[in-house]
């Protein structure tokens, strides 16, 4: 398996883009911002571990030593099984009763706006679906479950992706993120105080070696992968779009971002 540390578009045999490399890319002030907010929600992070059927919050892909846990945040998704068609999206159940991820979705928006710019550079038109997605949904509250739940999940949400995953001392097996567009680009960054962690992205048959600072973009139903990462210290953030959810407010379907432009 090749190793990158260079940074690399992937793009398959029409030009499609599949995958965005960008190491160590955030400022070590940024870095140091995303790690200070996300103290705050510690807490709630270590209660999301147990076991059983969900490898996301399965202990036995964290970290033994430090503090470790996973957590969903959006306001607005639909339950995994859900069928649009018959359901309301509705607020992730934290953004909805923890004011310390309320809190900490607030402390974050300096942040999210970098990763909106990054956003707008690697997939403009996705950014603008996204963008007019949450903007449809700040207009037409009562398309949620819950419109005053709604309201309060949209106060803060500066971000035009629909779904954050809050990740913090994990390693995850090969898996796809089949909520998401296939067309589209998941966004993960990761910083810390570690080294030694890779990503591996399957079908690309590739190595990323995984530094504090580093992006990665990809299409999450196409690009399977996995991190490891052995040492303590490291934190996630990955950004989602939820088709189901643009479906249901009414938005375009997100296209292929070609190496050429889309």
């Amino acid at each position: 398996m090749n190793v990158f540390h260079q940074p690399t578009l992937f793009v398959d045999q029409e030009d499609r883009v599949m995958a965005w490399y960008l190491p160590e890319i955030l400022t070590k002030k940024r870095q140091n911002e995303i790690i200070d907010k996300t103290t705050s929600i510690e807490d709630v992070l270590k209660k999301s571990i147990k076991g059983g059927k969900d490898w996301r919050t399965d202990s036995k892909y964290f970290l033994k030593r430090g503090v470790g846990g996973c957590i969903n945040v959006s306001p607005a998704w639909f339950q995994q099984g859900r069928n649009l068609h018959l359901n309301d999206p509705e607020v992730s159940l934290l953004l909805k009763q923890s004011t310390s991820v309320q809190r900490w979705v607030q402390d974050m928006q300096s942040t999210f706006e970098v990763v909106n710019a990054m956003s707008r550079i690697l997939h403009p038109k996705q950014h603008e679906i996204g963008r007019s997605a949450i903007n449809r949904l700040r207009k037409t509250p009562t398309i949620l479950k819950d419109p005053v739940a709604g309201k309060l999940g949209l106060l803060h949400w500066t971000t035009v992706f629909s779904a954050i995953a809050v990740i913090l001392n994990r390693s995850c097996p090969y898996h796809r993120d089949a909520q998401s567009a296939t067309e589209g680009l998941d966004l993960m960054l990761t910083v810390g105080e570690y080294d030694g962690a890779f990503m591996q992205l399957q079908p690309l048959n590739v190595q990323l070696l995984y530094n504090p600072g580093t992006v990665v973009a990809l299409s999450g139903p196409l690009v399977r992968h996995r991190v490891s990462c052995h040492k303590p210290g490291r934190l996630c953030l990955a950004f989602y779009m939820r088709e189901a959810v643009h479906q249901k407010v009414g938005c375009t379907r997100i296209p292929w971002m070609s190496a050429y432009g889309s």
